[in-house]
């Protein structure tokens, strides 16, 4: 009976996890700015009044929050965009029509899309992405450390598990998906060679053959799917340098 494989550690997040992450990030780094304006130590109130620039200062800073703030609403928008909400759906969330709701956060929207695909990308897009969703690239690096965020700051009655509030919700792709990407990615590679190098079609090989093997499995009939990507490893390995180790297995190393 053909079932669905559970994804292994090495898959990659799904676009919805990695979408959400970054909101998650977006909104820590506006809380974290406006607990700032929370206490009143002694002595403020007269030394602003005495020192008007420490109100200038701290108006400058209530404008960055304004900023940061728009940064959430503009990555939420992207999340939905990527887990398929219409800009029907935006509009009614913005309290504006589709049409002003597009033509207001279509370029925000198609920027996040583009960095999330390829955050790598040397384009207005993809430096916009970098310098504001680290936490989509690098997931595995920044859920742990807002999984950690949230338990330090966590409500008695917020009603979510003190641990992992944020890497527990979070989805891998499953084997058939990844599977399809990664014939993608090495698909791709045409574009950019016209004969792509082993050792970077290799690594890609190796990882179908280590989902083509979960799929098999699980019941799925890709026998000759695993057979032709044996004998597509063995090919490319006899291309790489002997001093390389022979390896067939598509197991990580």
């Amino acid at each position: 009976m053909m079932s669905d494989p559970v994804p292994d550690e090495h898959a990659p997040y799904a676009d919805e996890a990695r979408a959400r992450l970054a909101v998650s990030a977006a909104a820590r780094e506006l809380s974290d700015s406006a607990r700032g304006f929370v206490p009143i130590s002694p002595g403020s109130l007269d030394q602003a009044r005495h020192r008007p620039q420490l109100l200038a200062n701290e108006i400058e800073v209530a404008a960055r929050l304004v900023d940061q703030a728009e940064l959430v609403l503009e990555t939420l928008l992207g999340y939905a965009a990527v887990s398929g909400a219409t800009w029907e759906v935006l509009g009614e969330g913005l309290g504006m029509a589709r049409q002003n709701a597009n033509g207001k956060y279509r370029g925000v929207v198609k920027a996040f899309r583009a960095g999330l695909d390829d955050p790598d990308r040397d384009d207005d897009a993809g430096r916009w992405f970098q310098a504001n969703h680290y936490a989509a690239i690098e997931p595995d690096r920044w859920a742990p450390r807002l999984d950690a965020w949230m338990e330090h700051h966590r409500e008695p009655t917020e009603g979510v598990p003190p641990t992992a509030a944020v890497s527990g919700g979070l989805t891998r792709l499953g084997p058939l998906a990844e599977w399809i990407a990664v014939g993608n990615q090495r698909s791709a590679l045409l574009h950019d060679y016209l004969v792509p190098p082993a050792d970077k079609v290799l690594p890609l090989a190796e990882r179908e053959l280590q989902l083509l093997r979960q799929l098999a499995a699980a019941g799925h009939d890709v026998a000759e799917d695993v057979t032709r990507m044996e004998k597509k490893i063995s090919e490319l390995r006899a291309t790489l340098p002997a001093t390389e180790p022979a390896d067939t297995s598509g197991e990580p190393a």
